[in-house]
């Protein structure tokens, strides 16, 4: 089966007139990817100093209010009070019992 020479041709052309398109397709998808992958490795970065910087925050505040609470003498107090309770019968101790009783309250106001 011979072919034509306008048939030829035509594969011909389209052929050379494919190329550069299928050349062009292949570097705009490599820059594309290029530009969307280090914008989400950006984006990543960011989100990843936000958190940190969060977590610093709340981190600090913790210890800020924990360094209050241990200032304060009543705390001490209570904490020392439920502790001597809490090793002479456990949490269902009669003693650990009645200083929770005694106690409660005042800890449920400390922390609002």
């Amino acid at each position: 089966m011979k072919m034509r020479f306008r048939t030829k041709l035509a594969i011909a052309f389209f052929t050379v007139g494919l190329l550069p398109v299928l050349l062009l397709g292949y570097l705009n998808y490599r820059h594309a990817y290029k530009i969307l992958n280090k914008q989400a490795i950006d984006q990543l970065i960011s989100l990843r100093q936000d958190r940190k910087v969060r977590l610093q925050h709340f981190f600090e505040d913790l210890r800020l209010n924990l360094r209050m609470l241990s200032d304060h003498r009543m705390f001490k107090d209570i904490l020392t009070d439920y502790l001597a309770a809490y090793n002479k019968g456990g949490l269902d101790g009669e003693e650990f019992k009645s200083v929770d009783k005694r106690y409660h309250k005042r800890c449920v106001d400390i922390c609002e």
